[in-house]
């Protein structure tokens, strides 16, 4: 069915609504493919708008439940309520880094691993930073300590490579003492 602004439906009807499986077309680019309940999505579909994709859970016309998010510059795969990432879930970027771990309101928050090449940070997070306890691996070197909105604060402790522990002391992300 074709309405006056160029919009189309196909697929299965029940008085007069999209219910069942169906594909609904707002233009060429702007398309969703999946199942209809009282003329919203609602189940399992493809929902696909201006260079993303997602394909997953649906509940009342939002991403509600598992899916995944394929966006330009990484993919999203996990938990979703009301349009939202929130959960559990990981994001993997086109450079290598990798997210795993908690979200909430569609962001970071939670527990939390980071890993990109040789680094890796495990923690806190708050709003898409490092914030509370974590630790930061580099190479052989590891660093345990607090972080405030993404960076170092307090008194922390970085083992070398050799395994020899220096007791580190950090304002705002600058070390103000390095003792052993």
């Amino acid at each position: 069915m074709t309405l006056q602004d160029g919009k189309y439906y196909k697929g299965e009807w029940d008085n007069d609504e999209r219910y069942g499986q169906g594909e609904f077309h707002w233009g060429p680019d702007q398309y969703y493919i999946g199942q209809w309940v009282e003329n919203v999505r609602e189940g399992t579909g493809e929902y696909v708008e201006e260079g993303t994709k997602y394909i997953g859970n649906w509940v009342s016309d939002k991403k509600h439940g598992q899916g995944k998010q394929i966006y330009p510059l990484y993919t999203y795969e996990g938990s979703w309520i009301a349009n939202s990432r929130e959960g559990q879930g990981t994001a993997v970027f086109n450079n290598g880094l990798k997210y795993t771990g908690q979200w909430m309101n569609d962001c970071i928050h939670g527990q939390g691993i980071v890993e990109y090449k040789d680094y890796k940070y495990s923690g806190d997070w708050s709003r898409n930073r490092m914030d509370g306890n974590g630790v930061f691996t580099h190479d052989f070197c590891t660093y345990t300590g607090q972080y405030r909105s993404g960076v170092r604060v307090g008194v922390g402790t970085f083992k070398d490579g050799a395994g020899n522990l220096i007791k580190q002391e950090f304002r705002n992300g600058d070390l103000v003492d390095n003792s052993e």
